[in-house]
């Protein structure tokens, strides 16, 4: 059997056949959605360096350790070593009860403060802790930032 043979219309200027229509736009979409991912892959790296150019480094230092000095770059905070005003220490407690415990150590906790009423009610730390240890935050000064600025 022979191939049928192609007429003039049927074949582009380089001899080839013609494509259908919807078979050419669906390869023009893929082009462009291409392109489109291609300046997006771009576009979102530079756009990162752009707004938080200290990026690179802190994903180069990993997540910070528990207790302070930790491996990486930190910025010192200058101000007071000591609050501003003393903090009352009446009938504080060390004694935590056993279910308070329980829940301390479940959660892996380092350090319990109780502050009420002007002051310091209990205070608790994890075995190798201790009131002078530098302990990293992580997201809790947002609440505490929080609980400042409603209380101004």
């Amino acid at each position: 059997m022979q191939a049928p043979q192609m007429t003039s219309s049927q074949l582009d200027a380089r001899g080839r056949p013609h494509l259908a229509k919807s078979l050419r736009k669906m390869l023009l979409k893929r082009r462009a959605l291409l392109v489109v991912l291609a300046v997006i892959s771009v576009a979102i790296p530079v756009t990162a360096l752009i707004y938080a150019p200290y990026l690179p480094r802190l994903m180069s230092e990993g997540y910070p350790a528990m207790t302070w000095p930790a491996a990486g770059s930190f910025v010192p905070v200058r101000g007071a070593t000591e609050p501003a005003s003393p903090i009352s220490i009446e009938m504080k407690s060390s004694k935590l009860h056993p279910a308070g415990r329980r829940l301390f150590e479940e959660r892996q906790g380092k350090a319990l403060l109780i502050y009420q009423g002007g002051k310091l009610r209990l205070e608790h730390y994890a075995e190798g802790f201790q009131s002078d240890t530098k302990v990293n935050s992580y997201s809790m000064v947002k609440s505490l930032v929080g609980a400042l600025v409603l209380r101004a």
